[in-house]
Order: structure tokens, then sequence, then C-alpha cells
């Protein structure tokens, strides 16, 4: 059994805005398979590859099917690198849920179920 975990905090370049969160993903995955091996585990930063931004949310939100795909992509393309470094990849992407949402009198979103 291991003794000793070795952690490799990553902190890769924002997305830039003519950067597509896949091709980011594919940037920040090269960036940790070319790291020097003995790594153990990486953490990146939160909603990375993604981004934190106004523009992020209301170009990425995964409201659709199509955007949720992005993000089962995303989730690919992070387990393929961890396996080629042979590491975990501690990350976090923009989360959903499987649920209906009405839009109530005052503006705010509530789940269609409940009343």
């Amino acid at each position: 059994m291991k003794e000793q975990l070795t952690v490799g905090l990553v902190q890769p370049e924002l997305r830039r805005s003519d950067e597509t969160p896949m091709e980011a993903t594919r940037r920040i995955c090269e960036m940790m398979v070319t790291e020097p091996s003995g790594i153990d585990l990486f953490v990146l930063p939160e909603l990375c590859p993604v981004g934190y931004s106004e523009d992020t949310f209301f170009r990425y939100l995964p409201e659709t099917s199509e955007l949720r795909s992005l993000y089962g992509e995303i989730d690919n393309e992070m387990a393929e690198a961890a396996r080629k470094c042979g590491a975990c990849i501690c990350y976090g992407t923009i989360g959903w849920e499987e649920e209906e949402y009405r839009q109530s009198n005052n503006g705010s979103l509530t789940p269609s179920n409940n009343t």
C-alpha cells in the first residue's frame, strides 16, 4: 500500500473567448499528460475548463441535450487523460438536474412537480 499521495495543483490559463470548452479541455488534459510522472491526483480550479463568466453561463448552461452531451464529452476527455497519466483528476463543471422547472409569478424557478 502506498503511504504517500502526490498532488499536482494545476492553474491553467483561463479559457479564451475564442476557445470552446472542448478545446480548453484538450489543452488542459495535454498539460497533465505531459507532466512528469509520479503525480497521483491532479486538482483543477472550479468550473475548469468551462470557465466562470456571464458569457460562459449564457452560452454553456446545460439546458439542452446538446449542451449536456458537451459535459459528457468533457468527462470522457478527463477520464482518458487520467488513464494516460495514471492519476485521478479532480475538476468540476456546471451541473444540472433532470427535472422540469416552471417560472412562478415572481420570476423564480421552481420544480414543476412542486406546488
